[in-house]
């Protein structure tokens, strides 16, 4: 989806038909959907100012109350300095708006509460006022969970400058379409995961960031569609995952239940026998292949014809090769032969990249759709620069390797980047609770899954990065993103 500017924004909600009020009201219930669809049923603090933000929040505020929800809402300023469409939201909600003072607010946030962050819109400019950072410290420090409307308080839309004071949101709910601030530092840092409502905006914008994407919810709706009654596993793909050694027997387990919980019809794992126990143990779902080994337990060069063979006999549709492989000669051999003669789309991740980075000729000489899914320390390893952390620096990078290899690049990290080459993708979804063991061998099965159930590679990495990234937030949101564990976020994907 198209990034833009708060201006250009603006300029769309004036022309749209349905009028600014409408436009307010379908805001508010988007706001009240998102939170009553995937947020746990916690009491609910509005903390609304007096401008059009703020009128989003009593539209919400309102539509929760209907559902029974327990509902706080606090207004910062006089009541009295409410905008015309602000004020007549402020009428409709029918109960009492309660003063915003640091001492008030502090008390309501002893116990769980949502915090639903309603203070400044996407036209702010920093610094803060000395009041509204009293708040705002309040809000981070006591929030069980925060979420923003429209843009973090402390952020400006079109240029992602932030206050360091700004509010720093789990998730933000903006409408219509992304904007500058949500993706560029620092302002990306404090939006968290990012949803975006449709509220029937009529219009395309004409002014927007070329070159780079949003990926949000209405770029995957195949991955939502039903299927069709009449159909058996194999219409679903198969998919293979080659991985696993001695210490790092769960990584190919992970893969597999990532595969299977996003719809593969069949998934084998090409493993040695240490790592096929974890897969038994684990993966229930999956088939198993089971590989010699060397002298260290680890998959030998010499199953590559048994492999290549299984891949042709049994028609396999997508192959994830590296997790938990090891990056001894005999594996950096068995990965380049893969690349060498596999005909299926490949999602090349982990111990898979480590091995090719004196073998690369092998990527750029291959007849099929790859995609790489290397982490920041792994893309270094590859290019031999560091990777940085900014969005140029990622970007640039990932974009001139792909244009290199040939292939997608799937780029891992917080707002984790997914290239063809010819623009940069960026996922509004995940948190740093899935910075853990095992959490990048589910997102390799995740795409493989799509891949292999007819989706375009291109399509499979950004709803892939997606739908990892929004069940991280899931697992995060019930638990607590510290508490995440790799089957949190498989148990999650069917809840997204």
């Amino acid at each position: 989806m198209k990034i833009i500017t708060s201006k250009e924004m603006a300029r769309l909600d004036a022309a749209a038909s349905a009028g600014l009020e409408a436009l307010m009201e379908r805001a508010g219930a988007g706001l009240a959907d998102f939170i009553t669809d995937n947020l746990p049923d916690y009491p609910v603090c509005f903390i609304c100012g007096t401008g059009n933000n703020g009128g989003d929040g009593f539209v919400a505020a309102r539509h929760l109350m209907a559902r029974g929800r327990e509902t706080d809402v606090f207004i910062k300023g006089s009541a009295d300095k409410l905008r015309e469409l602000p004020r007549l939201q402020a009428d409709r909600l029918g109960t009492g708006l309660k003063e915003l003072d640091p001492e008030n607010l502090s008390y309501f946030l002893d116990r769980k509460r949502i915090v639903v962050d309603c203070l400044l819109g996407t036209g702010f400019v920093p610094p803060l006022k000395e009041d509204i950072k009293e708040i705002l410290e309040i809000i981070n420090k006591k929030s069980k969970i925060i979420l923003s409307c429209d843009i973090p308080t402390g952020v400006n839309g079109d240029t992602g400058a932030a206050d360091e004071s700004s509010v720093k949101a789990d998730v933000t709910v903006t409408f219509g379409y992304p904007k500058i601030g949500h993706a560029v530092s620092p302002g990306s840092e404090y939006t968290g995961s990012l949803e975006v409502k449709d509220i029937g905006i009529d219009l395309s914008p004409d002014k927007y960031l070329e070159g780079t994407e949003f990926i949000v919810r209405q770029d995957c709706l195949e991955y939502f569609s039903r299927r069709e009654r009449a159909s058996h596993k194999k219409d679903y793909g198969h998919v293979l995952v080659v991985g696993g050694s001695p210490g790092m027997e769960g990584a190919p387990a992970m893969a597999a239940l990532g595969a299977l919980r996003t719809g593969a019809g069949l998934v084998t794992c090409a493993v040695t026998g240490t790592a096929a126990n974890a897969v038994t143990a684990h993966a229930v779902g999956a088939m198993k292949l089971i590989m010699d080994a060397d002298e260290r337990g680890r998959m030998s060069y010499g199953n590559l014809g048994r492999i290549m063979d299984f891949i042709q006999e049994r028609k396999i549709d997508s192959v994830v090769l590296g997790p938990g492989m090891g990056t001894g000669d005999g594996q950096k051999k068995l990965v380049a032969g893969l690349l060498e003669r596999a005909q299926c789309p490949v999602v090349l991740d982990a111990d898979g990249i480590n091995c090719i980075k004196d073998s690369i000729q092998t990527v750029k000489d291959r007849g099929y759709p790859l995609v790489m899914t290397p982490h920041p320390g792994e893309m270094a390893r590859i290019t031999e620069e560091a990777v940085g952390v900014t969005l140029d620096k990622r970007g640039g990078i990932v974009t001139k390797i792909s244009k290199m290899l040939g292939c997608l690049i799937v780029l891992k990290g917080y707002r984790t980047l997914v290239t063809d080459g010819s623009g940069i993708y960026i996922n509004a979804t995940g948190n740093p609770g899935m910075a853990t063991g095992g959490s990048g061998d589910i997102l390799s099965g995740i795409i493989a899954s799509l891949a292999g159930q007819g989706m375009s590679l291109i399509d499979s990495a950004r709803t892939g990065v997606w739908v990892h990234g929004r069940a991280g937030d899931a697992a995060g949101w019930i638990s607590g993103e510290k508490f995440i564990q790799p089957q949190d976020i498989i148990e999650a994907i069917k809840r997204i």
